[in-house]
């Protein structure tokens, strides 16, 4: 028979006391609740039988993805910023830490990212160790794009690694990758437009294969492969975009935005006032790529007689 109202009075308290506890443990519930489904009466005594209603455990749900979401974001925050110290062994800890990082696309293509760093002042590239570190980094990369298609630094870290990857095993086999290289760039800006970087490395990539010589060219056409067609106006087109994207965000994009407009003969002069402003802002930067891009800068502006 049906309960009287005393115990749905009793189960309701019951319940009332049962979500007090939940809030108290972050989650966040909506109130009025009707979350009694039915009360019955057998031989042991009342039976009380309840269930969520759909808003309720809609309610949890989206709690629960939403705290780990939150969760996630703060912990690639911290990532990140390990990167930018140089801390890669604690950063590739940190996100090896996540339940499944393995996959994980985000954690991934993170990990990839650090591994390809650690390597970065390394000159023992013939070690088996240096080799496993790469390997690793790209299959790595490699897992990240096949866990996400749409994530546009796991196709940029993708590219980044192949191509040191290929490097290790000759110009041939570098040659053989620069397409991939390119069309992981080009997915790389297509799913995240606003990435300076992604269009900095495809500007560079027109301009290192536009920059070979006919003869040369035609040496590895037969030699390794046909090269792949690029411009120097392609090459212009991206370092111009990173740089509206993210104005002075990197030495070596203002500097190959001059290069390229000197290699056009196009706007000489604003080429000029690019390198003296590649002078001016990282003179005095201790960074390995600044203090490269200021070297560069400075013979070029002593080569079209620009004092400084």
């Amino acid at each position: 028979m049906a309960l009287g109202f005393e115990a749905k009075i009793i189960a309701r308290l019951f319940l009332r006391r049962w979500i007090s506890l939940a809030r108290r443990k972050g989650f966040k519930i909506p109130m009025p609740l009707n979350v009694l489904k039915s009360v019955a009466i057998n031989s042991s005594g009342p039976s009380i039988k309840y269930k969520l209603t759909p808003l309720l455990a809609i309610s949890f749900g989206i709690q629960a993805k939403s705290d780990s979401k939150n969760e996630l974001k703060k912990l690639y925050e911290q990532a990140d910023k390990m990167f930018e110290t140089n801390s890669f062994v604690d950063l590739i800890n940190l996100l090896k830490s996540i339940p499944s990082w393995s996959e994980n696309s985000e954690a991934l293509w993170r990990i990839a990212r650090a591994q390809h760093h650690q390597l970065k002042y390394r000159t023992d590239k013939a070690s088996k160790e240096y080799m496993a570190l790469i390997s690793g980094a790209l299959d790595y990369a490699q897992k990240a794009v096949e866990l996400d298609e749409t994530c546009g630094p796991a196709h940029k870290w993708k590219a980044i690694v192949l191509d040191e990857y290929a490097s290790l095993h000759g110009l041939k086999a570098r040659i053989s990758q620069l397409m991939n290289f390119k069309n992981h760039m080009e997915k790389a800006i297509k799913y995240s437009p606003n990435d300076p970087t992604s269009h900095y490395l495809l500007g560079e990539w027109n301009f290192s294969c536009a920059n070979v010589s006919w003869v040369e060219r035609n040496v590895a056409n037969v030699l390794f492969g046909k090269l792949p067609d690029a411009s120097y106006e392609a090459a212009l087109e991206m370092f111009q975009k990173a740089e509206d994207i993210s104005p002075n965000f990197y030495a070596k994009n203002k500097l190959m935005l001059a290069k390229t407009l000197l290699a056009i003969g196009k706007d000489v002069e604003r080429a000029k006032i690019l390198l003296k402003d590649v002078f001016d802002r990282y003179r005095d930067s201790n960074k390995w790529d600044d203090v490269e891009a200021v070297n560069e800068a400075v013979q070029l502006l002593q080569k079209y007689g620009v004092k400084f």
